[in-house]
């Protein structure tokens, strides 16, 4: 699955909608790429944000696997070199029985307190992140003996970003097959920007098609995902202070 489409094609597409006001002024002699780049930003975060688990976004072509060790003194944490971690998408742990090894699901969660009680590893947190590709996953209950851990991970979205002409930055990782969902985002946001009364249409679609693009979420995953983008896109005047606010933190 390939990403060829780049925001300026999008960019492209969705200006007719708006009378052809520009989203963009690349021919400047100081080029200013918004309200394009944080609209285009939002869409991004929010397709390859938690819960869409993607097999295109998944880090690596294996799990990535630790094991705990039960002469490791509290706090049970383990340093592993992962870059570009976004989020743990599952995660389990193998009891090591002779007899009948199983693979054990994990909780995922947030964040985990110094264990005080042993035994086979239940919950797992991305605890610590030094910002230079090191996670420190932290496991209870605390081991009381070896336990192999292993879990896929989604990536974190990479973003457009003005390193060089965000116009000419493909949507990558997202694949074309799915540009029909984030063109639908994107222009959303921008009739959002214009007060356009299009903008509950558009992002009426780009929900229901990502929704529908992603299958096997549970109802309080979909709850969550809607609770999180209306709370974002749900009115128009919320959306536009939103993005106001994302503009003028880069300065423009």
């Amino acid at each position: 699955m390939a990403s060829t489409i780049t925001l300026a094609g999008t960019v492209a597409a969705t200006t007719p909608m708006l009378g052809y006001r520009p989203l963009a002024f690349a021919g400047l002699a100081t080029p200013i790429y918004e309200p394009a780049l944080t609209m285009a930003n939002m869409v991004k975060l929010a397709m390859l944000g938690a819960p869409f688990s993607w097999r295109w976004n998944r880090l690596g072509s294996a799990p990535t696997m630790f094991t705990c060790v039960p002469t490791q003194a509290a706090p049970t944490d383990y340093p592993e070199a992962i870059t570009n971690f976004g989020w743990i998408e599952w995660a389990a742990v193998n009891n090591l029985d002779a007899v009948n090894p199983l693979w054990v699901p994990m909780t995922r969660v947030e964040a985990l307190a110094i264990a005080e009680e042993t035994g086979v590893p239940r919950s797992i947190a991305a605890q610590y992140d030094n910002g230079s590709g090191q996670i420190t996953f932290r496991v209870m209950p605390s081991p009381d003996q070896a336990y192999v851990v292993q879990m896929d991970i989604q990536q974190k979205a990479s973003l457009f970003n003005t390193a060089t002409n965000p116009l000419t930055q493909t949507w990558s990782p997202i694949p074309d097959e799915f540009s029909d969902i984030y063109t639908w985002g994107f222009q959303a946001l921008s009739l959002a920007l214009n007060g356009d009364p299009r903008f509950a249409e558009y992002n009426q679609k780009f929900v229901s098609g990502l929704l529908a693009r992603h299958s096997g979420l549970n109802e309080t995953q979909i709850t969550d995902f809607l609770n999180v983008w209306h709370s974002i896109g749900g009115g128009q005047e919320q959306l536009m202070e939103k993005l106001r606010q994302g503009i003028q933190a880069r300065g423009v």
